[in-house]
């Protein structure tokens, strides 16, 4: 299992066909890059972890908190931050993106989906890890 994740949506349904003719029903996601926000430290809090933020979203719609936190930051406003615990937190650096790649020498993937308010299939956010 990997210790970071990424967030998609879901666009809609396809189908696939093995070799053999046997139809396989696939979930097509549409996948954003991953912004490292903030890296936390164990002498801070008492366990390492790493914040992410995903998708875009309008200074229009942040609080003024928010204005300052990602001000302060000195990145990109985000829609969504979540944080994950990790073991080694050099690996990671503020203001690093990545998206698909860290999942390159992975053959599967597993997905929580996670139903927005409207509850509609459509609009449900799908976490990747490994």
């Amino acid at each position: 299992m990997n210790e970071i994740a990424l967030i998609g949506k879901k666009i809609g349904m396809t189908r696939e066909f093995y070799k053999t003719g046997q139809l396989v029903p696939v979930t097509v996601l549409k996948m954003e890059k991953a912004r490292v926000i903030q890296v936390i430290e164990e002498d801070k809090r008492g366990y390492k972890a790493v914040q992410l933020g995903y998708g875009k979203i309008k200074n229009s719609k942040l609080t003024k908190a928010m204005k300052g936190y990602f001000a302060k930051k000195n990145t990109e406003a985000k829609k969504l931050l979540k944080e994950f615990r990790v073991e080694n937190t050099e690996t990671y650096k503020e203001g690093n993106e990545f998206g698909l790649e860290i999942f390159k020498d992975i053959k599967f993937v597993d997905t929580r989906s996670t139903l927005s308010s409207s509850s509609s299939s459509s609009s449900s956010q799908h976490i990747l890890d490994y």
